[in-house]
């Protein structure tokens, strides 16, 4: 394995040096985040945990029984909040989804209590066990779940599509989670020589967009990623 050098991993990884319109973006997101909470029904900061930021947001589907989209947002397992990524809901509720959007602990945490990418993994099994055991309460159905995420979110995605339920809860099934919608996720592109095509069907550049402007384009009818995500939930 060929070693680089750290701006060589830098100017492969630092999307927001890359994209220097990149607070523009994060500024949208919070607006039409707000605006996402302002519209909907919501119930907002339910505790899945009691580790650090061990909460998430359900945004519930007009009828019940509804598929489920967990959704983890990205911000190099450092930055950024659920609060900042609300503005998934409204196309996925247009769509009859249940949405949650899921916090979990930031890196690299304190000298008390520091956080770990392995750490954040955990708490990303943790909360979609509260999901498995709560989401019918919400309106949620728990045997219809897909995990969707953006940038590190889209890894953490990924990381739960491995996960061995049997020694978590052997309440939940074993293979659960059978769909995940990595956007932009932070991992080698050779997971899809890897795993195959059967396990990973889909494995695309959407043209003209960059690291952050993709996961906007969720909330836009007719874009290629919106047309991935109802197939993927089967809408």
């Amino acid at each position: 394995m060929k070693i680089h050098s750290a701006a060589w991993y830098d100017s492969m990884y630092n999307n927001r040096a890359l994209v220097p319109d990149h607070a523009a973006h994060f500024a949208d997101w919070s607006k039409t985040s707000a605006d996402a909470r302002a519209a909907l029904k919501c119930t907002l900061n339910i505790a899945y945990g009691d580790g650090p930021n061990e909460s998430l947001d359900i945004f519930p589907a007009s009828k019940p029984n509804a598929p489920v989209v967990v959704f983890i947002h990205g911000g190099y397992w450092r930055s950024l909040d659920k609060a900042d990524h609300s503005f998934v809901a409204p196309p996925l509720h247009d769509m009859g989804v249940c949405v949650v959007v899921v916090n979990y602990a930031l890196c690299p945490g304190t000298a008390e209590l520091p956080v770990t990418i392995p750490d954040i993994a955990q708490q990303m099994v943790k909360a979609m066990a509260w999901t498995w055991h709560n989401i019918a309460h919400h309106g949620g159905n728990p045997q219809n779940v897909t995990v969707a995420g953006h940038s590190a979110g889209g890894h953490l995605a990924a990381m739960l599509l491995a996960c061995d339920w049997k020694h978590v809860d052997p309440s939940i099934p074993a293979h659960w989670i059978q769909k995940a919608l990595s956007i932009s996720g932070l991992y080698d592109r050779l997971i899809h020589q890897v795993w195959g095509a059967r396990a990973v069907p889909v494995c695309e550049e959407l043209a003209g967009l960059n690291h952050f402007s993709i996961v906007t384009d969720l909330t836009k009818k007719g874009t290629r990623l919106s047309a991935l995500t109802k197939a993927l939930l089967d809408l």
